[in-house]
């Protein structure tokens, strides 16, 4: 009985022991043993751990749906607005093209990537005091011009490609035998590379325009200037080599005695003067022959040496200048050696004004009876100015003086003396744009020969309207 009860005792306080614990471990979770603590189901705290952990899931999931950053919602949109403009532009390819003179839709549909295509045209009416240029018995009379013309660019990696053509028809109101159709033409083909260039291109002209010097009558002719030039590139220094070509045709019989070509090789070493490249130094020679078709009395031969400096040498202005000596053999030339010089500046002291002045000192070739060339001097000088924001002012002045070589033989009617010429030419023109594709412009010029042969002296005054569309 005695050992019963002790058994009885110990088995009590074991049990006592027992559900304290339990209820401790009650209410840290479930337990294994339990289904239920505390009166409740152990299964809702099960349910509530999975609900939780599907929330995470959750919440994870919409973090990631979620909106990017500003920043990277506009690359995006960009993207894909890019994408949109490439396919719109695809589609815009295949359908038919609009008509060329849409201007709403002509800036979309020729200027794509990089190949550009310009059109242009120009219509002028001038009322002209001296249209035949003569010394006495000035004749007026109206002209009216339309000018159309295109230029095409096609770039391609750092080359390119540009061609250009116009022209211009004339019409005179009372003399219409002075209506004129000139066409030009020229191309040019551009390849860069690290450390060498090439440069190509040719213009081309049928034109029977007047030139108020050796021109002062309807001439027909064809020219044609053929130029080509290698660059290379080492540390500062830069040679360039080429070779030109000249010729021009006359189209009526007694001028054909004057068809001529000149042959032009040319070489120049540049060197940089500062870091930036924008100054230079440079010395150039040039060998060229000319040669008459029908009258070899005419041929020649030039050589050229010159040397001089360019570049940025004050604030706002661009200083070019070059001088040096051409040596011309001809059959009757008395005096071979020439001077000869280029000298410009380019000032810009204001944002919408700028000023360009420059001399200049060459030999030319000669059409006056039986010269071969003459020495010209000429001083330029071109003012712009912007006034509003659609509305320019520009004036050039222009003061030439041309010294002809003695008469090869005499020439029946006219002076032994040697011919001198001074021409003046001066304009002043107001530009109205009316928007980026539109501008008209009134122009006054003046033109004036005096001449030791007073045959050829005459005064010119001109007054242009003009409308200019490009595209």
């Amino acid at each position: 009985m005695g050992k019963a009860s002790h058994i009885g005792f110990i088995l009590l306080i074991l049990v006592a022991f027992a559900f304290p614990i339990n209820s401790a471990r009650a209410d840290v979770g479930p337990t294994s043993f339990s289904g239920k603590v505390n009166g409740k189901s152990n299964s809702g705290k099960i349910d509530g751990k999975k609900k939780q952990q599907e929330n995470q899931q959750i919440e994870k999931v919409e973090a990631k749906e979620k909106p990017a950053p500003a920043k990277k919602q506009a690359k995006v949109d960009k993207s894909t607005a890019v994408k949109k403009k490439v396919k719109a532009a695809e589609a815009e390819e295949s359908a038919e093209p609009k008509p060329w003179f849409d201007l709403g839709t002509i800036e979309e549909q020729l200027v794509r990537d990089t190949f550009q295509i310009h059109p242009r045209f120009r219509g002028e009416y001038t009322l002209d005091d001296n249209v035949l240029l003569e010394s006495a018995d000035e004749k007026m009379d109206s002209i009216f011009r339309e000018i159309p013309g295109v230029a095409i660019t096609i770039p391609f990696l750092d080359h390119h490609v540009k061609a250009d053509y116009q022209a211009a028809f004339e019409q005179f109101i009372k003399f219409p035998r002075e209506n004129t159709v000139d066409q030009h033409f020229k191309s040019e083909v551009a390849l860069n590379f690290t450390d060498m260039y090439v440069r190509g291109g040719q213009s081309i002209s049928h034109t029977s325009s007047r030139s108020g010097t050796t021109f002062t009558e309807r001439v027909p002719r064809f020219e044609s200037n053929t130029e080509s030039l290698l660059g290379y590139k080492f540390n500062r220094f830069t040679v360039e080599g080429g070779y030109d070509h000249f010729y021009r045709s006359y189209d009526n019989t007694p001028m054909k005695g004057l068809n001529y070509s000149a042959r032009k090789f040319h070489d120049r070493l540049l060197m940089d003067l500062t870091p930036s490249g924008k100054t230079k130094i440079f010395v150039e020679h040039a060998l060229t022959s000319y040669n008459y078709w029908k009258d070899a009395s005419r041929d020649g031969t030039g050589n050229e040496f010159l040397a001089g400096i360019t570049g940025s040498f004050f604030p706002k202005t661009t200083l070019y200048s070059k001088f040096g000596f051409e040596h011309i053999e001809y059959e009757h030339n008395k005096d071979p050696n020439n001077f000869v010089a280029e000298v410009g500046a380019l000032y810009k002291p204001l944002a919408k004004t700028t000023i360009d002045l420059g001399w200049v000192s060459d030999v030319q070739q000669a059409t006056y009876a039986t010269t071969t060339a003459y020495k010209e001097d000429k001083l330029f000088v071109r003012l712009r100015q912007g006034l509003t924001e659609k509305l320019s002012a520009e004036s050039n002045f222009a003061y030439t003086r041309q010294k002809y070589d003695e008469l090869a033989t005499p020439v029946p009617g006219l002076p032994k003396s040697v011919r001198s010429d001074n021409l003046l030419t001066t304009d002043v023109k107001l530009l109205y744009r009316f928007n980026k594709w539109v501008s008209g412009d009134i122009q006054y010029q003046l033109n004036r020969r005096d001449s030791n042969t007073s045959v050829f002296d005459f005064t010119n005054n001109l007054m242009t309207v003009g409308l200019t569309s490009e595209i």
